[in-house]
């Protein structure tokens, strides 16, 4: 499950925050911008509190227990977050996206 969730931020991080996501790319559904808009600054306070990826992988859980978001709607929440309130944490999640993206996409996730 942590790998899917790995994977997903990765995809998230792809998703949002490329100059030109994909055609095939899932739309963020109203449902995760409403909750990163009222949760952003919580995630922000755990990201500074934990700023590693110990750090991101704690938020995603919470997201997902919280929520029941898909994997994919998980990472979107945390990306949205992070993008609107704290953006400082952009290169923890582009690292965290790097170091776990799947080695064979040859993509690397873009913020």
């Amino acid at each position: 499950m942590k790998r899917l969730l790995i994977c997903a931020v990765a995809a998230g991080l792809v998703l949002i925050g490329a100059a030109s996501a994909p055609a095939h790319a899932d739309p963020v559904g109203p449902e995760v911008t409403a909750y990163a808009i009222r949760n952003a600054n919580r995630v922000c306070v755990v990201l500074t509190a934990f700023p590693n990826f110990a750090g991101v992988m704690g938020v995603m859980d919470g997201i997902q227990k919280d929520t029941g978001f898909t994997n994919m709607e998980t990472a979107q929440a945390l990306v949205l977050s992070v993008e609107s309130t704290c953006p400082q944490w952009l290169p923890l999640l582009q690292k965290f996206a790097d170091a776990y993206a799947p080695a064979t996409s040859g993509v690397r996730a873009t913020v």
